[in-house]
């Protein structure tokens, strides 16, 4: 499947589409909930923005160029 020009889409849905946004949003909600569940130290709430967030904090502790990690977040 190809979206303006994009392929090679690494998370599909049941269907074969691309996840968007907001099943991403309920993947991590329901994992977090089942966590929370199992354990007595709770997560807070997890979103796809704030590990996005993580990782770009992580690199740039690392080393990685603002210039990269701009161009890697398209």
């Amino acid at each position: 499947m190809m979206i303006d020009g994009v392929s090679g889409f690494l998370f599909l849905d049941g269907r074969g589409k691309p996840m968007l946004a907001y099943q991403w949003e309920k993947k991590f909600q329901r994992s977090v909930e089942k966590y929370n569940k199992i354990y007595k130290v709770e997560l807070p709430k997890i979103t796809p923005h704030i590990c996005r967030h993580t990782y770009c904090t992580n690199m740039a502790k690392s080393g990685t160029s603002v210039k990269t990690l701009q161009d890697t977040q398209t």
